[in-house]
């Protein structure tokens, strides 16, 4: 009958139970019923016996008997709530005593339970199973709890990470590792940089029976190629259990047993690995918890490591600047505009302004090439100047920036070096004023082109946003822009037709209300891909 009773809690099956009764027909029944019922059953007849195996390996679970020569079961219950290993262990008394005071005397002596005896076995197993269901909650419940200190415990250790000042990259690095190392309790770690196939070790931290990385060594061969492959996080506490690390002969070879790698992210590609690992095997595979520890670490070293390189680049940069600039007065006031001549003058530093808003045109002579063949150098130098002398005298009406000329193209710019709210139309009319001059001028001078096509047309591109301005040069100085606006707009003159002003849609949203434009569509337009454009027509 009983062994047919329900089924139970699949987290309790297995538990094992000590039962303690004098009776030895009692005994067996009982372990008899529980045994089929899925529990692991220790069976004894009397109290020192009881004691000794519940001391040797304690049992999940105690069914005590109270009448018991030698020592009953109050006394053998209140020993083992006195002793450490057993103290929390729950006690089931069976008994035929069924007086109250016995029943009182039962649950002082740290009892949780009391069954009188005759009972039905239904009853004991519903009692058991409750009780051990109990005790699995509290279990789950203290190692949740555990979990969730410890969780938190690393996550202060990442905010004192985060936010200690670290004199060199060395030291955050060496703080990073050491943390790790302890957090996880593994004897090494280390961050590498992948450089193509190479996997270089550029920072390490052991313990004294920890592990040295080789540096510079085949990607291939390390546990990290894992991680670049998958591109997330690979954790094993048992590397001879995976059969993908097998040509790893590196990591092999330096008998790494447990690894933990997470990759560093660094403007959008995987800048290297940080690791941690041990010699030894790990008892237990890396929890989630720790798995996202190392992840959050990572994250971390990805900004320090990004921020790390943009200083150093910015250092560089403005290194070269110092070192490049010779700068003379005459000729600075010769070939810069006045503010950015005065102000290289006024101060010994480097000129590098971001601009957020600003305006690119680019323009190219077409026909300028057949040319070329029917006239002097001289004479295509003296044409180029004609031309390029009434662009710059536009430039300067409408309050524009001359950039640069090469060969037959032509760069402006509106809204630097000073700043203006009206870049964009005023670049809008220095495309149409310069296209109709050219117009003008090819009719002029090419009269027996007037009926077919025109000797000479211009192509012109206009973009808009932020860019970079600055001074670059050793001894002839140069006043240039950077950035992906300039690219643009360059794409946009490259792109466009004879005669036609390409413009991106962001300068249309700026001038549509007050300019013609007809929609061109979308052009493919190198390292941007599709983009629309329109053609800038005239003034509404």
């Amino acid at each position: 009958m009983a062994a047919s009773f329900g089924q139970s809690d699949p987290n309790i099956l297995g538990a094992d139970i000590l039962v303690v009764d004098d009776t030895p027909t009692n005994l067996r029944l009982i372990s008899q019923i529980l045994t089929n019922r899925g529990y692991r059953v220790r069976g004894v007849t009397n109290g020192p016996t009881a004691l000794k195996a519940a001391l040797v390996k304690p049992p999940d679970l105690v069914l005590l008997d109270i009448n018991m020569p030698e020592m009953d079961g109050y006394t053998v219950c209140r020993r083992l709530k006195a002793a450490p290993q057993t103290v929390k262990i729950p006690v089931i008394f069976l008994s035929a005593l069924s007086d109250a005071s016995d029943k009182v005397k039962a649950f002082e002596a740290g009892g949780v339970d009391y069954i009188t005896k005759p009972f039905r076995f239904e009853e004991v197993l519903v009692r058991v199973e409750n009780q051990l269901t109990l005790q699995y909650i509290q279990r789950q419940l203290a190692q949740q709890s555990l979990i969730l200190e410890q969780f938190s415990t690393h996550l202060k250790e990442l905010h004192r990470l985060d936010t200690n000042d670290h004199v060199t990259l060395t030291d955050r690095f060496d703080d990073y590792l050491s943390t790790g190392c302890r957090l996880l309790n593994l004897t090494s770690g280390s961050v590498s940089c992948i450089e193509g196939e190479q996997y270089q070790v550029i920072a390490t931290h052991t313990e004294p029976d920890g592990i040295a990385p080789q540096d510079n060594v085949p990607l291939a061969q390390t546990y990290s190629a894992q991680v670049v492959k998958s591109q997330q996080t690979q954790a094993y506490h048992d590397v001879s259990q995976v059969h993908e690390l097998t040509d790893a002969t590196v990591s092999h070879n330096l008998g790494v047993q447990t690894y933990i790698g997470a990759p560093l992210w660094v403007r959008g590609q995987i800048y290297g690995v940080l690791v941690f690992m041990d010699s030894g095997v790990r008892s237990h595979p890396f929890t989630d918890r720790e798995v996202e520890l190392v992840e959050l670490m990572a994250q971390s070293l990805s900004k320090v490591i990004a921020t790390h390189q943009a200083d150093e680049q910015r250092l560089q940069a403005e290194q070269a600047l110092r070192l490049e600039k010779q700068k003379s007065e005459k000729l600075l006031f010769d070939v810069l505009p006045q503010e950015i001549a005065l102000r290289l003058t006024n101060a010994n530093e480097s000129i590098a302004d971001q601009f957020n808003s600003a305006s690119i045109l680019f323009a190219d002579i077409v026909g300028f090439t057949e040319l070329s063949a029917q006239r002097s150098p001289f004479a295509l130098v003296q044409l180029l100047n004609d031309i390029f002398s009434q662009f710059d005298a536009f430039a300067e009406q409408l309050g524009l920036e001359k950039i640069k000329t090469i060969g037959d193209a032509y760069m402006v710019a509106g809204g630097l070096p000073t700043e203006r709210a009206d870049h964009v139309e005023a670049i809008a009319q220095m495309a149409l004023r310069i296209r109709a001059y050219v117009a003008d001028f090819s009719a002029a001078q090419f009269p027996e082109r007037n009926s077919t096509q025109p000797m000479l047309q211009i192509r012109i591109g206009i973009h808009t946003g932020p860019v970079v301005a600055g001074v670059i040069g050793a001894k002839r100085f140069t006043y240039d822009l950077w950035g992906d606006t300039v690219n643009v707009a360059s794409r946009m003159e490259s792109s466009g037709d004879p005669g036609q002003i390409q413009v991106t849609e962001a300068v249309y949203n700026a001038l549509k209300d007050h300019y013609r434009f007809e929609a061109r569509g979308e052009v493919a337009i190198k390292g941007k891909g599709l983009m629309l454009t329109y053609w800038l027509i005239d003034r509404l």
